[in-house]
């Protein structure tokens, strides 16, 4: 068999051992592509007299199924800002809860907060323009959000809601939608990966402020994008449902066993030396290091926050490549090369996906990331000594680069 084939097909197994690992570290992969044709509105029935498409959409006139709208609060947007960001105390009123304490649709059970109180809390945020529509009284209105808040850091992770109140009915009412996302620094765009995650954090604090007894869940059935189980969360009358799903690594040990009993990897950790760890460790040190620097910029308020992404940017653009070929000339093998470097960058990905706490991965950004590690394993084999026997033009370098800026080009025109 030629060894070019056998270099391209064990970095094929690395990104393919990336895209599966993720599974086994509980981090589902799902897809955020929008149905093709617009559906028929069906609208949700409020007991405040509106009428909810449940999802929000990129333009007015367009009922798009965008992201599910999750939270339901009734109340005013400046009494939901007050219990969310301003920790103030809610103002007791008289709710009517006629009906709701038997309904078939609650169940009572004790909550358990899933995630740790977030030491920065809520605050005002920015984000690109939705809409939510509502009809009241026979009248349609699409509303431009109220207010946008997050619970966390622009260049790390965070909890990001958009809140649209209704212009009318026979109480106030605030949607919301609640989402998980994180900064990705492959696109310079945030990519969201849970709206369950943000709905059970909205949860715990609104229980925390309004007791529980005060709110629960409603299947509303809007359950096509992401992880969303079509169960809203509503908040100011009576009973709540939650249901804490925990994730396992039993999977993920017993695949570590395997691949330590395995005779032909065996033989192939003899061979590593500093200088595979070297280019190994580096791709996790450019991957971290910029993540723990956007963060750490952000906080310290030096620098507007895009200006963040145009300092940090070129690191990941040019510095791992860069990197892969210029540590790769420390290594003999191309073979050796070549999956020091991909698995590395998989490995990189895999940590800042664990850090900020990725529960779910849209297919699109997995197949981008695969792209990314086979580009850079290739970059890496044509960077060893025994491929720059040929010449610094070798086809590994040509096909890795032109692969890595493809790969940089989809995410610029907002393929993924």
């Amino acid at each position: 068999m030629s060894r070019r084939v056998v270099i391209a097909a064990a970095i094929l197994l690395v990104a393919i051992w990336a895209t599966g690992a993720t599974a086994l570290l509980g981090m589902p992969i799902t897809s955020t592509i929008a149905p093709s044709e617009e559906p028929e509105p069906e609208l949700i029935d409020l007991p405040s007299g509106q009428y909810l498409w449940p999802y929000y959409s990129s333009q007015p006139g367009h009922f798009e199924q965008r992201s599910a709208i999750n939270v339901v609060v009734y109340a005013t947007v400046d009494e939901v800002i007050a219990i969310l960001v301003d920790d103030a105390e809610w103002i007791e009123t008289d709710i009517d809860e006629e009906g709701d304490a038997g309904s078939d649709a609650y169940s009572i059970i004790e909550l358990e907060t899933a995630d740790p109180e977030n030491p920065l809390g809520w605050g005002h945020a920015g984000g690109t323009e939705r809409f939510a529509f509502m009809e009241i009284e026979g009248e349609a209105h699409w509303l431009e959000e109220s207010e946008q808040l997050h619970d966390g850091t622009y260049y790390g992770s965070r909890y990001h809601l958009r809140l649209y109140e209704a212009p009318g009915g026979s109480e106030p009412v605030v949607a919301i939608q609640a989402h998980y996302e994180h900064f990705d620094w492959f696109t310079l765009r945030h990519s969201v990966t849970s709206i369950e995650r943000a709905q059970q954090h909205v949860e715990a604090d609104l229980m925390n402020r309004l007791g529980s007894d005060r709110v629960w869940r409603e299947y509303m059935g809007n359950t096509e994008v992401y992880d969303s189980d079509g169960w809203v969360t509503l908040a100011g009358l009576s009973i709540f449902v939650l249901t804490v799903l925990v994730g396992s690594v039993q999977t993920a040990r017993r695949q570590i066993n395997s691949i330590r009993e395995n005779p032909y990897l065996l033989k192939a950790f003899d061979r590593i030396t500093g200088d595979h760890l070297l280019l190994f460790a580096s791709m996790i040190a450019i991957i971290l290091g910029v993540r723990f620097a956007g963060i750490g910029i952000e906080l310290l308020e030096v620098i507007r926050i895009r200006g963040i992404a145009a300092l940090l940017f070129p690191f990941i653009a040019l510095g791992l490549p860069i990197a892969a070929y210029l540590l790769a000339g420390r290594i003999e093998r191309r073979f050796d090369a070549a999956v020091s470097a991909s698995l590395g960058l998989s490995t990189a990905v895999l940590l800042d996906y664990y850090y900020l706490g990725i529960s779910v991965l849209p297919l699109e950004v997995i197949l981008h990331r695969t792209g990314l590690v086979i580009a850079i394993g290739l970059i890496a084999a044509g960077g060893a000594t025994r491929a720059m026997q040929h010449g610094r033009g070798n086809e590994f370098i040509v096909a890795g680069i032109a692969m890595w800026i493809v790969m940089l080009l989809v995410t610029l025109f907002g393929v993924i």
